[in-house]
């Protein structure tokens, strides 16, 4: 065989290479005898062979070198998809159809060449009607074809499937990887890569040194280009979760402020127990145009745990869940009583709110909050994830067993969340008091609620519009898929809701570098914090108070001394509510989007949303 000839040519089968020269033979004799028959010998038309064994992809990169191809769709099923890649050329845009972006591609390619008369003629494609070369060309347009930048190219790339490490080496070979970390034992090894590229570090985990070094490029190929690295076509298909990720470089500075925080107090208070396993925090942004010009930590939370039935408190003086959002969102209720009264005395610069014409104060133009959690919130959003997600890794192995998506509970003394009971379950406060375990709803079911009602509560709903997160960063165990079914998608499309309550999407998205979790056992302690305030508060999350049986700061009974001071300020000709149960339940816009939240529960089969005793409201 020619050893000159392409490593393609020489994978074609005997059959294939003896036809070819059969035929080079018969059209050589045809050749002959013509021009034995017709005059003069002519000079006989070299033929280029190495063209004929090119595919139609090859041969067009090397006519049109840096033309850029579009993924116009894909569709059907993971077994059967389907893929439309397009080119536009001169004025002209082709298509291809395939089950493979390859595919698809090389039908394209071959439209065009056809339509050139660029394809070699031993083909037997002389005489193609150029026209409309097998119903390709689609349309005409006056706009000419520009060349894609390198940008582009990476971004297409990327979008594509290609492996993420090449993409870099490819773009910027100046690039270098170094496996800096190996922990873990030989079956469960956790490898750290880190990329080095235009002076900046980028680190990568993984189960091997290739998943590391894929993560690290996949990271660095985010922050530089805003691409999401893909490695299979089910990813590409679905393009329109992208909408719901959060920048990179924002998702890192929430964490990283969260955590400073966090250090910058321990620092300078005296509590003594600051160990904490569950850390979350809700981070203040303000955005001009483009630009998010301001941003502050507002509250922070610690903990994993949750009060015990016996010292649960009709006086609204015990903290019920001491879980560390839960934690972050009391403090973030504490900021907003302050806020609301800087608007009251007419601080309405330093104030977040701006009073509309319905009378409710809502949040000033381009104010937005985030979330940070350390790990996974516990309940739906956490049991489906317990390790980090491989870049390559399937998002949900097992989409459809009946366990994803249900309501969960935390359970007094216990560790972990079960699924709530079928039908439900009623909690009485001689049950709890007689040693029934008290049950709360998981972090994830809550914050699903949060996107429903809002942030504020019920009590401040009477006095503000409801607030919703505009984000939720994680620190380890984030998976988007598991995420996201969660905190809003398992709900599906609320309807229903009155006045501006709404169903809320916000942005999520992990930090770079995931948090390594604590692996020592959780304290029965929970630390907090808020604007406004000096230093950290050490609760005991059995009691839900202070270690010296004080109330929390964030309690419910101090919050409803800031509701009734609010309420004589500014509905002076309005009875006063007479307890917290009946604050609680005049707020008819707020109960009635919490009432249509639950019903989708349970018309979904989900679960029925488990309540604490109301007893523990009529103080």
């Amino acid at each position: 065989m020619d050893s000159n000839l392409p490593k393609s040519a020489e994978k074609r089968t005997i059959h294939e290479v003896s036809t070819d020269d059969a035929k080079m033979e018969t059209d050589n004799a045809l050749a002959t005898n013509t021009a034995n028959t017709s005059g003069p010998k002519r000079k006989k038309i070299k033929k280029h062979k190495n063209d004929i064994d090119k595919s139609p992809l090859m041969l067009f990169n090397e006519t049109f070198p840096a033309t850029e191809f579009i993924l116009e769709s894909s569709s059907g099923p993971s077994h059967d998809p389907e893929f439309v890649m397009s080119v536009s050329l001169d004025g002209v845009k082709y298509e291809g159809r395939a089950r493979s972006k390859k595919d698809a591609k090389q039908k394209v390619a071959e439209s065009i060449l056809r339509s050139k008369s660029l394809w070699p003629v031993q083909h037997g494609l002389e005489n193609v009607d150029q026209e409309n070369v097998d119903g390709m060309i689609l349309s005409s347009t006056a706009d000419q074809v520009k060349k894609p930048t390198r940008e582009a190219m990476i971004v297409q790339a990327v979008t594509e499937g290609r492996n993420a490490v090449s993409v870099v080496n490819q773009y910027h070979p100046e690039a270098k990887f170094t496996i800096v970390g190996e922990v873990g034992k030989s079956h469960s090894k956790v490898f750290t890569s880190e990329l080095t590229l235009n002076d900046k570090t980028y680190l990568g985990n993984g189960s091997n040194k290739k998943a590391a070094n894929i993560c690290a490029a996949a990271r660095a190929l985010f922050q530089l280009y805003g691409v999401i690295h893909c490695t299979n076509n089910e990813d590409v298909s679905a393009p329109t979760d992208l909408q719901f990720l959060v920048p990179q470089p924002l998702a890192d500075k929430i964490g990283e402020m969260v955590l400073q925080k966090l250090a910058q107090l321990s620092e300078s208070n005296d509590t003594p127990n600051l160990r904490r396993k569950v850390l979350a925090g809700i981070v203040k942004t303000v955005q001009k145009g483009e630009e998010v010009v301001e941003m502050d930590v507002i509250s922070l939370g610690t903990g994993t745990k949750c009060i015990s039935g016996g010292n649960i408190s009709n006086s609204g003086l015990a903290l019920n869940d001491c879980h560390g959002e839960v934690i972050a969102r009391r403090g973030f209720c504490h900021y907003l009583y302050e806020q609301l009264d800087l608007a009251l005395k007419g601080k309405v610069k330093v104030s977040c709110f701006t009073k509309k014409k319905s009378g409710l104060y809502a949040l000033k133009d381009g104010v937005a909050f985030h979330l940070y959690i350390s790990t996974s919130p516990c309940g739906d959003g956490r049991i489906f994830s317990p390790k980090e997600k491989i870049v390559d890794e399937p998002d949900d192995r097992h989409p459809q067993r009946k366990t994803r998506g249900l309501l969960r509970t935390k359970i007094e003394n216990g560790e972990g969340t079960v699924p709530v009971r079928v039908g439900g379950v009623l909690q009485t406060w001689d049950g709890v008091l007689m040693g029934e375990r008290l049950l709360t709803m998981s972090c994830s079911d809550k914050i699903a609620k949060w996107n429903v009602v809002g942030l504020q509560g019920a009590l401040l709903s009477h006095f503000i519009e409801p607030i919703y997160l505009t984000s939720v960063v994680l620190g380890s165990l984030y998976n988007f898929h598991h995420l996201t079914r969660a905190l809003y998608k398992r709900l599906g499309v609320l309807t229903g809701l009155p006045g501006s309550y709404r169903h809320n999407y916000h942005l999520v998205n992990g930090i770079s570098l995931p948090e390594a979790r604590a692996t020592e056992k959780s304290p029965n302690s929970s630390l907090n914090w808020s604007w406004g305030n000096d230093g950290l508060e050490c609760v005991s999350a059995s009691t839900g108070k202070l270690e010296n049986g004080e109330a929390s700061r964030l309690c419910k009974s101090l919050f409803f001394q800031h509701f009734l001071a609010i309420w004589k300020k500014m509905k002076r000709n309005v009875a006063t509510p007479t307890n917290y149960h009946e604050a609680k339940q005049s707020a008819e816009d707020y109960k009635r989007a919490l009432l249509v939240f639950k019903k989708e529960f349970e018309t979904k089969e989900l679960g029925k949303w488990v309540e604490k005793p109301v007893e523990q409201d009529d103080f």
